[in-house]
């Protein structure tokens, strides 16, 4: 990939939007052929008559590109999607001319082909934080790097030991950086076989609200993350959210949202419990009841290859064909406007990039503080990979849990026990194994359990 467009996309992924706009601008006013340049200026557009223009572009270049042709029949005022197909394509100064009208922004085309590729040659498998609904190209390779139909195939020899006061005796693997071709795999291609043979019942001991500095209730801080359990204990504060939300007539106690990439999509999540790819866990059937209907629904905030700021990016909710949403609303309000949720799960961070949990931080601040303001709970989630190499994502969201004294799952301790703790195997250690999922998948079951039960005290 050239250097210049690589430049541009890293500082997109880093949230630098303007820096990102004039990166790309340059790259395609030197390079007016380039299909995937003007790609990756969509994304950086901010507003429909930029979009429109790169969409002409692309058209151009590709008049067999199906996604533009697509995205740009949403524009009720063009009458001709290729209009631009007569200009000599040689005149870089005709280019010169139109290109300033190319604005800051984030949308959501041609989202692998800019993301997966600068995740190759950056050491990072899979998209990062380019990716969305509809991507322009969802396919590298002829293979789907991660998608919604992903099922388990491996049987879990023993279900997960959900609690844990101690840390893991040896270090956690560092991810390996992969190498510069992406070779992506086919996780899962049949049904589950899954079959738990004890039931977990959790232990309910409460975090008081203003925990101490001392004592035996005292409250492990995020630099010990490896330490906090699998499922949550739920606080007084959790619990008194709960319970105001349950009064709350604006929301639906049946409902939950979910804020996040491929891996927490309903069909790689928790849909296999509702449809029968799943063996329900006994003890477990009245929660799968309860939230049945979230459980098969996606989300318009958990999308292949969403970063932690594209559901605060309104370029990502209508503009993106989300009809359902409103002009300027990003896809985190139009989400929860629609579903009505009681409680919000947020699991994000593989597709973010290393030395930016700064950034993710605050994004993932300003989700937690948007949920809260509607009531809902939210719930987070450490990840199970280390795409970011000194596993700091996985510290800030203990961080962010721990100020907030929100419910937060440990995916990464749920899988340690497994073969290469879950992962697949290297170089790319990014995506959980067949019995990853299953671990995480069980432990997000017993904490809706636990919501439901507080819901019903």
């Amino acid at each position: 990939m050239n250097n210049s467009l690589q430049h541009g996309i890293d500082a997109f992924r880093s949230g630098n939007k303007a820096e990102a706009r004039k990166i790309f601008l340059a790259f395609v006013e030197n390079n007016p052929q380039s299909e995937r340049g003007w790609e990756c200026l969509y994304n950086a557009s901010e507003n429909n008559k930029e979009r429109l223009y790169c969409l002409k572009e692309i058209l151009r270049i590709n008049p067999g590109n199906k996604k533009a042709q697509r995205l740009i029949e949403r524009f009720p005022s063009v009458s001709s999607p290729i209009g631009s197909a007569s200009r000599n394509t040689t005149g870089a100064q005709k280019h010169r001319i139109s290109i300033p009208a190319v604005g800051a922004g984030v949308a959501f085309l041609m989202l692998f082909v800019c993301v997966g590729l600068a995740a190759a040659s950056s050491g990072l498998a899979g998209q990062n934080n380019l990716a969305g609904y509809g991507c322009l190209l969802p396919w590298l390779n002829g293979t789907q790097l991660c998608n919604s139909s992903l099922e388990a195939t491996q049987t879990i020899p023993e279900p997960v030991s959900l609690v844990a006061t101690v840390a893991p005796t040896a270090s956690p693997i560092p991810s390996i950086a992969p190498t510069d071709t992406l070779t992506p795999t086919l996780i899962f291609t049949s049904t589950l076989t899954y079959t738990p043979t004890l039931t977990f019942t959790p232990t309910v001991t409460f975090t008081p609200t203003n925990p101490p500095t001392s004592g035996p209730n005292l409250r492990l801080n995020a630099a010990l993350w490896r330490k906090w359990p699998i499922v949550p204990e739920f606080s007084p504060r959790a619990q008194a959210i709960l319970r105001e939300a349950l009064k709350n007539p604006a929301l639906d106690p049946h409902a939950f949202s979910k804020v996040g990439d491929c891996q927490m999509t309903a069909g790689t999540f928790l849909a296999g419990y509702v449809n029968g790819k799943y063996k329900v866990p006994e003890g477990y059937e009245g929660t799968v009841k309860w939230f049945s209907a979230s459980m098969t629904l996606d989300d318009i905030t958990a999308v292949n290859g969403y970063g932690i700021n594209t559901v605060l990016d309104p370029a990502f909710g209508l503009s993106a064909g989300y009809d359902q949403c409103l002009k300027d609303e990003t896809p985190l309000d139009c989400e929860l406007r629609i579903r009505r949720p009681i409680i919000v799960l947020v699991g994000m961070g593989t597709n973010w990039i290393p030395n930016a949990e700064t950034s993710f931080e605050k994004y993932l601040r300003q989700i937690v503080d948007r949920v809260l303001e509607t009531g809902a709970l939210p719930i987070l989630a450490t990840k199970a990979d280390n795409v970011e190499g000194n596993w700091k994502l996985n510290e800030v969201i203990a961080e962010v849990a721990y100020d907030y004294d929100l419910p937060l799952v440990n995916v990464w301790l749920s899988v340690q026990k497994l073969p290469n703790q879950g992962l697949e195997q290297p170089p790319r250690q990014v995506y959980l194994t067949g019995d990853g999922w299953m671990k995480r998948n069980y432990a997000w079951l017993v904490v809706l359990d636990n919501v439901r039960k507080t819901l019903a005290e």
